[in-house]
């Protein structure tokens, strides 16, 4: 099950309405360390529920700084990022693992991840949909 399945589950038990501008999140909370972190829509819920000490919990509540994230991100018109980071490739073209990292040239824009071995030679090595990467 992940987080939003949870949220609408427990919603739905709950008999709460939701309204076109809630957002519901799955939260876990840490009383010990102080600490609330959202959850994932489509985070696994239960290795967390099989992690959790005896001083944590997860707590369903409304995400009320949503709102402003998505203004924020409507207003942007096209974010790219780009950058030298250290890269791992898993085999050469021997089968050979080097088990070393190279420097690598990144643009991670809202469409896609590009990685190129040299920030001078634009040819690229991989291209990958941004919908599979993390931001």
């Amino acid at each position: 099950m992940t987080a939003a399945e949870l949220t609408f589950e427990i919603l739905d038990r709950r008999k709460i309405s939701v309204r076109e501008k809630d957002y519901w999140c799955c939260f876990e909370v840490h009383e010990k360390e102080e600490i609330e972190r959202p959850l994932h829509y489509q985070e696994r819920v239960l290795p967390i529920v099989h992690s959790l000490r005896t001083d944590s919990y997860l707590l369903l509540k409304k995400h009320f700084s949503m709102e402003a994230m998505l203004i924020y991100l409507a207003s942007k018109v096209e974010v790219s990022k780009h950058g030298m980071m250290k890269f791992k490739e898993e085999r050469n073209l021997l089968g050979l693992s080097t088990g070393s990292f190279h420097d690598r040239y990144f643009i991670l824009t809202s469409a896609s991840l590009r990685l190129y071995k040299d920030v001078r030679v634009r040819s690229d090595i991989t291209v990958t949909p941004s919908h599979h990467s993390i931001m």
